[in-house]
């Protein structure tokens, strides 16, 4: 996780809750600022601080727990979560930007790192609502940073509706050396997860085919490409 204390601090949603506002803190997380919060929220949702408040450590025995690879706009987002605050998209202006792209990978991570099973799955559905609403001219960095985010999402244990793929699928290769540049996006992917790289394939796979079967040329489509689609279907054979 990077980035750390990077961008504006998040809304503290969470403290206006009637859980925190009623119940007494009894333990304090320490990122880059510290948090007062509560023991039985953070239990009984984040399987990493259940093992820790149940172990003899020195941060259970003294309620303070340093948090340093976590950004403290990212623990925001994760407390607001975790307190059942109104949950907001979190990223702002542009998505395919790299700040937004980071700001969301910080997210996805520290839910994975706390070990939040279901942390994922509603900022998922922000990721498929901007597939499915979101028409920009797709670029080499855009298509870049939309794959890495799907792909820590698929990292992370979550996945996206195949609707919202298919709608991301088509633009993408509708765009200028789209098929190309998703190409390069899926090669240059750091730890490729191979969920995701099924999810895109089976997306991919349509559009290509009724593309062959109009120009009748199957060598049309890039040898790369095909080897991509083979490399994914392979990693989960």
């Amino acid at each position: 996780m990077t980035s750390k204390g990077s961008g504006d601090i998040a809304e503290h949603a969470f403290m206006l809750t009637l859980m925190y506002q009623y119940c007494k803190s009894d333990v304090t997380l320490v990122a880059g600022k510290e948090f007062k919060v509560h023991e039985f929220v953070l239990a009984s949702q984040s399987d990493f601080f259940k093992a820790l408040f149940r172990s003899k450590l020195k941060e259970s025995k003294e309620r303070r727990i340093n948090l340093p690879d976590i950004a403290s706009d990212t623990l925001v987002v994760v407390l607001n979560w975790l307190y059942r605050a109104p949950i907001k998209d979190p990223i702002e202006g542009d998505p395919l930007s790299d700040s937004s792209t980071q700001k969301f990978k910080d997210i996805v991570q520290a839910f994975d790192f706390l070990q939040i099973k279901s942390g994922c799955g509603d900022f998922c559905g922000f990721v498929e609502k901007r597939l499915q609403t979101y028409r920009p001219p797709y670029t080499l960095d855009g298509i870049s940073n939309m794959v890495s985010i799907m792909n820590e999402v698929y990292r992370s244990g979550g996945s996206i509706d195949i609707v919202s793929l298919g709608n991301f699928v088509r633009w993408v290769t509708n765009s200028p050396n789209g098929v190309e540049n998703l190409t390069t996006a899926l090669t240059n992917t750091e730890d490729p997860n191979g969920r995701c790289f099924q999810a895109i394939s089976l997306a991919l796979v349509p559009i290509l085919h009724k593309r062959s079967a109009q120009t009748a040329a199957h060598d049309s489509c890039p040898q790369s490409l095909r080897d991509a689609i083979m490399y994914s279907s392979r990693r989960l054979s």
